[in-house]
């Protein structure tokens, strides 16, 4: 759902969920809205949430048959202002995909993140997802596929995700990582 208004008197909740199948669930429950906030400035929300299902495969093999996620697409004639999200919440295991699909670069910026510790956001091939601000800890997960930049908040602490990186080697490496890391 796309919700742009040059007022805005709505100030009530909305729920959102992605729909159900008996194979796999379909994209997260998504809503955008370009609206002014109460100083009148024009501010962008993005909003999804999958209502605690997941995908059957939580990293992106082939985007032209994914399912289960919510895909913001990069194409030509898209500007930076184009992508950028004052706020994006991820909640319910909701999963956002940006996804290039031309030759110009459309750097994405998401001014402040927020969501419940269960969504996921994938910056897909040749994509630049920045994330200027946060709640602590960060409230989602990334995966980031070949040749894509993912710019963190300053002062983002990386150590949990050195640890999760080095956890996936044997033990005995494990430990020599550990080592290191004290």
């Amino acid at each position: 759902m796309v919700i742009t208004n040059s007022t805005n008197g709505f100030r009530g909740d909305f729920q959102i969920h992605g729909g159900k199948s008996f194979s796999e669930s379909g994209g997260s429950g998504t809503v955008y809205v370009r609206a002014p906030n109460s100083a009148g400035v024009m501010q962008s929300a993005l909003t999804l949430d999958n209502d605690n299902e997941v995908p059957n495969n939580v990293y992106i093999s082939d985007p032209l048959k994914d399912s289960c996620r919510t895909y913001v697409i990069t194409s030509e004639g898209d500007s930076a202002a184009d992508m950028t999200f004052d706020s994006v919440t991820i909640n319910g295991d909701g999963h956002l995909a940006f996804r290039k699909t031309s030759s110009a670069d459309v750097d994405v910026t998401i001014n402040n993140l927020y969501g419940d510790l269960t969504g996921m956001v994938h910056s897909s091939v040749d994509q630049k997802v920045q994330i200027v601000d946060s709640t602590s800890p960060i409230p989602a997960s990334f995966r980031v596929y070949n040749m894509a930049t993912l710019q963190l908040p300053q002062g983002t602490t990386i150590s949990c995700i050195l640890r999760t990186l080095f956890e996936a080697y044997t033990s005995s490496n494990f430990l020599l990582f550990k080592d290191l890391m004290s």
